[in-house]
């Protein structure tokens, strides 16, 4: 699927809770575009990575960190 299709579905997304990586040095999926799609999920939380599409490998364990975090918070608001 690419970005252009999520562009136009995105706002149909049955997700309850959307965070976005943006890869501010993408050349694969250009930033602009990146931007664009978090516009269209409307600005959902994100994280912004010094990073392009491949080097993101090197960020691994920074989105574990952060997926885990989120989860967990998750889980946390539903037990309140």
């Amino acid at each position: 699927m690419a970005i252009g299709d999520q562009l136009f579905l995105g706002h149909n997304t049955k997700a309850s809770y959307i965070r976005q990586y943006i890869s501010l040095h993408d050349k694969v999926i250009p930033t602009q575009y990146q931007y664009l799609l978090w516009e269209k999920y409307n600005r959902p939380d994100k994280m912004e990575l010094t990073c392009a599409h491949v080097s993101v490998g090197f960020f691994i364990n920074k989105l574990v960190e952060d997926i885990t975090a989120a989860v967990k918070n998750k889980i946390i608001d539903r037990r309140n």
